[in-house]
């Protein structure tokens, strides 16, 4: 057992899995206002204790190598490693790329085309903030349509269920009570520019897409989900000339169909399901790595064992309909 547990990349390959993929949001010192309580905060002492690890035990590569080595379908002898950011934060540009460039680990960030350049912001983000203010101004009300006047109280509540469909409330909202994301976004900054991103690409990391703005897919008509992929990959290679299209699902692929698969036009593509094998030869399951605890070993051998668990019940890979 003691020989699997220092092995741990070697016996998730001859379980099946060739590349471990995992994927974060932010790194900074501190914890972002916006993303608190939707993603652990990860410092870059953190990132970087997690990154020395996974490179002593799988090889990184990049993801041209990634999209090669999946077409050719090949199996490497030693099992692979990419790491992934999700949202196109600043704070990816500020906190891991020094370490992703003091170590030589390629890395590839997805980002929200309608987002760069802080031109609009992620509508969870967007709650956040407009909770946090409703915290810090107590008596703030809201009328709506449907459910008349909304007091303080309550409008809190109101805001944390607010979807993508209906994410025009939470600048109705925002107007009402006197925030202003515009004003947020101009001085905080939180998404890479385009400047950072040519810098990003010229460093030899990779981009992709991350949609549009950040839907649920599940909850799109087919030729939605079509359009959130295509318009923002052409929007990529129109402006930052990537020779490759990489698509990482804002929140996940669960509920997505096996005819998008076949319809859509990528070279490879992400979801966020864990260690799981799926039908899909371009798509790759990535592992959430912001939730490690602290000793990144033991997660992993956590995460490997929960995924040889599922086998005899088959929850082990990924069904397409």
């Amino acid at each position: 057992m003691k020989a699997l547990w220092w092995n741990i990349a070697e016996w998730i390959k001859s379980g099946g899995i060739d590349v471990l993929v995992p994927f974060y949001h932010g790194v900074s010192p501190d914890p972002a206002m916006f993303s608190e309580g939707l993603y652990p905060h990860k410092t870059p002492a953190a990132f970087e204790r997690e990154v020395e690890y996974l490179v002593r035990r799988f090889r990184p590569v990049d993801i041209e190598e990634l999209i090669g080595f999946i077409r050719r379908g090949e199996r490497p002898d030693k099992p692979l490693v990419h790491l992934t950011f999700d949202d196109g934060l600043r704070s990816v540009f500020e906190y891991a790329l020094p370490v992703l460039k003091a170590k030589g680990i390629p890395a590839t960030v997805f980002v929200n085309t309608a987002f760069i350049d802080n031109r609009d912001m992620f509508y969870r983000y967007k709650a956040v903030l407009l909770q946090k203010h409703l915290e810090a101004h107590p008596g703030l009300t809201w009328e709506d349509d449907a459910e008349g006047v909304v007091e303080a109280g309550g409008l809190t509540e109101y805001i944390s269920r607010i979807e993508y469909d209906n994410r025009h409330l939470l600048d109705e909202i925002a107007t009402a009570t006197g925030f202003d994301f515009k004003a947020f976004l101009d001085r905080e900054k939180p998404y890479l520019s385009s400047e950072q991103i040519r810098t990003w690409l010229s460093e030899g990391f990779g981009l992709g897409s991350h949609s549009i703005d950040h839907p649920y897919f599940a909850g799109l008509d087919e030729e939605e989900q079509l359009r959130q992929v295509n318009v923002s990959l052409d929007y990529l290679s129109e402006h930052f000339g990537i020779p490759y299209r990489a698509f990482a699902f804002p929140f996940e692929d669960l509920g997505v169909s096996r005819n998008f698969f076949d319809r859509m036009k990528v070279d490879i593509s992400f979801g966020t399901a864990g260690l799981k094998t799926d039908p899909i030869p371009n798509h790759l399951q990535r592992m959430d790595w912001e939730r490690c605890p602290g000793n990144p070993g033991s997660y992993l051998l956590a995460g490997y064992l929960k995924y040889l668990l599922k086998i005899p019940l088959s929850k082990h890979r990924i069904y397409r309909n």
